[in-house]
């Protein structure tokens, strides 16, 4: 007789499938403040702001997510250990948020990018000829419009 789906494995298939979608609910929640952010830093005029950006678009981007995860779980705690020669154990949800946060922030970073570059350029005139302020601008004009472009890939 078959004992896979026996109430004690089903409960803990549960509980697992919770775990899952609450990490990938938090890393989404997370990702999109730090794509807000990235996705600024890229549009900035400021150099520094956009070298580091596309950096950090560049490098979570260009790496398996697989491998992220192991260098956050294996490779920081060696890191923190060389520094101050303690040796540290990680928390495997913590490191399993941080890395499919940053993950889905760089990719979180494009859509927004690509969303408020899409807003028609009419719309940024027009604020600018009101005297609105950039981060007023961006918070009441441009990302609400932005965002009705952003939602349909990433809630893929």
């Amino acid at each position: 007789m078959n004992k896979v789906f026996s109430p004690e494995n089903i409960e803990f298939l549960l509980k697992g499938a919770g775990v899952s979608i609450a990490l990938a609910f938090g890393a989404l929640v997370i990702g999109a403040l730090i794509g807000v952010i990235v996705a600024a830093g890229k549009l900035s005029k400021v150099k520094i702001l956009n070298w580091l950006s596309n950096i950090y678009v560049e490098l979570f981007r260009g790496t398996p997510m697989l491998l992220q995860i192991l260098f956050f779980y294996l490779g920081v705690p060696v890191l923190i250990s060389m520094v101050n020669g303690a040796r540290v154990r990680m928390n495997v949800y913590v490191v399993a948020l941080v890395a499919l946060s940053l993950n889905s922030g760089a990719y979180q970073t494009e859509l927004i990018r690509s969303g408020i570059q899409g807003v028609d350029k009419g719309q940024w005139e027009a604020c600018e000829t009101l005297g609105i302020s950039y981060w007023t601008m961006m918070k009441e004009v441009i990302l609400p419009q932005a965002f009705k472009r952003i939602v349909p890939p990433l809630v893929s």
